[in-house]
């Protein structure tokens, strides 16, 4: 998906899961590596996204840390 973020063109990748792990989110941010390398774009050119139903507070903590945009599956 492709968006828009202070008039500048900047491509959306995220993933819903039920639950997620450090190892799910590592295995996201290769996914996203690749696709940065494939599209020739940089990494800031991409917005992350995931979509939980549930996390537990230190692995919330750490998709943050991580830039990644993180929402709760029952607030959208």
């Amino acid at each position: 998906m492709v968006g828009a973020k202070n008039g500048h063109k900047v491509s959306i990748l995220g993933e819903a899961k039920t639950t997620i792990s450090r190892g799910e989110i590592g295995r996201f941010q290769k996914m996203v590596q690749r696709a940065a390398q494939v599209e020739n774009i940089s990494l800031n050119d991409i917005c992350q996204v995931i979509v939980v139903h549930n996390v537990v507070p230190n692995i919330e903590e750490y998709v943050r840390e991580q830039g990644i945009h993180l929402y709760w599956s029952y607030d959208l």
